[in-house]
């Protein structure tokens, strides 16, 4: 039996290559910058939002770790492992590396609390 080939879609033939996309000899500081910055934010607001909310959960919130201390930490780690995602995945955004980066600033900021 031949296929007709009415269901093209179902087989993608088109590669994309970040580089092709994105060309960075041609862009700007001001459009690298944001480009870092849309990177760098879903772990800046993860960070922020367990280093603040962390003391109304936790009974036994050590008094000598200050919110920023903990906010750098988790920043440093939710970077981490966003920018081990795309090593990974080849591209960001994907949601197994927004689940990781959870997961991980979660494990930190526990362990900050002990």
């Amino acid at each position: 039996r031949k296929s007709s080939g009415a269901v093209v879609w179902l087989r993608p033939s088109a590669q994309t290559d970040i580089s092709q996309i994105i060309k960075l000899e041609s862009m700007d500081v001001m459009s690298l910058l944001l480009h870092l910055l849309n990177f760098v934010a879903p772990a800046c607001a993860v960070a922020a939002w367990m280093a603040l909310v962390s003391p109304l959960l936790m009974g036994n919130y050590p008094k000598w770790r200050s919110w920023r201390r903990q906010f750098m930490v988790n920043s440093i780690i939710g970077v981490t492992v966003l920018l081990l995602g795309l090593l990974w995945f080849g591209n960001d955004g994907k949601v197994m590396t927004y689940a990781a980066m959870v997961l991980a600033c979660a494990s930190t900021q526990w362990l900050l609390t002990l």
